[in-house]
């Protein structure tokens, strides 16, 4: 296995130097045609590198002479402990530390606290280095950032939700973290017409009268909970893993961290059909508010999104430590969110409340496009 060699450097501009200087080891590519950016991705590492092609699988390309970004991705122990690392400011209802960040003249350094994987964003020559074969989930994330940095550059708006669709027309379902947003987006996918477009990231922008909506190239990642709950996903589970969670509490079960992808040409698709859209039309928004302690049944009404901020926060996602501009710039440790009032001005949103049911969102999703309740 290619792993590069590391000495601690005293500041970070040495280290930044030592940085550029292990690209040449990543011998193993894959191109990758992206929503919002053509990358080139350098492995240091095969299996690594197979790896990533295998979850790509649906974004291959073929190699571009000029490709926007070359992202390389370094086999290494961890690296840069000792560099002078801030912490970055985590998002309402999220605890404990993720990231630490160095700011440098048009570069940054990102660290994830718990595996130790350096990140170097940098315009158009982005690396990553660290434990990556343990840690592909992130160098997945990597690699999408930089088609979301694209996206972002283009004017389009990022937020926080999932999103499925059907004839070209998305809905999007958005909530906080464990509000059940990837549970009901598969829920619609049960239709076979219903295709996949994003997992946790949307980005909208309006085109031509009518409000565009992109997603990222990122499986969904689920929950015990969900996989326990759905036939088709069940097989993920092994057995003795299936008893165990049998054994927990409703409670128990729903507040579990333990992600689990769900690789959707696998489960849901078909060798012509990998059942994903990259973009589609907005037609409307869910806004997950329901409460699974609520005995109630859930419901399901049209709101004014203009009288209804509070309801907004589910959406709205900041641009995160990654995101950097034409010009190379950052945005600030905590910046408060974009607006979006804007854009949903014109934009059918639905406020999800009382009890939770996936069902009766299924369904009155699946009516929303014109799918009769509980159609095969």
């Amino acid at each position: 296995m290619g792993e590069a060699k590391h000495q601690p450097q005293d500041t970070t501009q040495d280290f930044l130097g030592w940085l550029q200087n292990t690209k040449g080891a990543a011998e193993h590519s894959l191109s990758l045609a992206l929503p919002g950016a053509q990358l080139q991705v350098n492995c240091s590492d095969a299996f690594t590198a197979s790896t990533l092609r295998a979850y790509f699988q649906p974004w291959l390309t073929a190699p571009s002479a000029l490709p926007a970004t070359t992202v390389t991705i370094i086999e290494s122990q961890p690296v840069g402990q000792e560099l002078p690392w801030l912490d970055w400011t985590r998002e309402a209802g999220k605890t404990g530390r993720k990231d630490t960040f160095i700011d440098a003249p048009g570069v940054r350094l990102i660290r994830k606290y718990r595996t130790g994987m350096v990140f170097l964003q940098a315009p158009r020559n982005p690396i990553a280095i660290g434990p990556a074969a343990k840690n592909i989930n992130q160098v997945v994330n990597f690699i999408n950032n930089q088609a979301i940095n694209a996206l972002q550059q283009d004017d389009w708006l990022i937020g926080h939700a999932a999103a499925a669709s059907y004839n070209r027309q998305a809905i999007a379902i958005a909530g906080f973290s464990g509000g059940g947003k990837s549970t009901s987006m598969l829920q619609l996918l049960e239709h076979p017409a219903v295709n996949f477009v994003s997992n946790d990231r949307i980005f909208i922008q309006p085109q031509a009268q009518q409000l565009m909506l992109t997603g990222v190239a990122k499986m969904p990642r689920v929950n015990p909970g969900t996989l326990l709950h759905n036939p088709r996903l069940l097989a993920l589970l092994s057995p003795a893993q299936q008893h165990r969670y049998k054994t927990l509490a409703p409670e128990q079960l729903w507040e579990l961290e333990e992600k689990h992808d769900v690789m959707i040409p696998a489960l849901y698709g078909k060798a012509d059909n990998p059942r994903i859209d990259n973009s589609a039309t907005l037609g409307a928004i869910m806004l997950l508010n329901w409460n699974r302690a609520e005995q109630s049944a859930c419901r399901i009404q049209s709101v004014d999104i203009e009288a209804r901020q509070d309801l907004l926060p589910a959406l709205m996602k900041s641009p995160g430590p990654f995101y950097q501009d034409r010009q190379g710039n950052f945005h600030p440790n905590a910046q408060a969110p974009q607006p979006y009032l804007e854009r949903l001005k014109h934009t059918q949103v639905y406020e999800v409340s009382g009890g939770v049911d996936f069902t009766e969102l299924r369904d009155f999703c699946w009516q929303l496009w014109g799918i009769p309740r509980s159609a095969p």
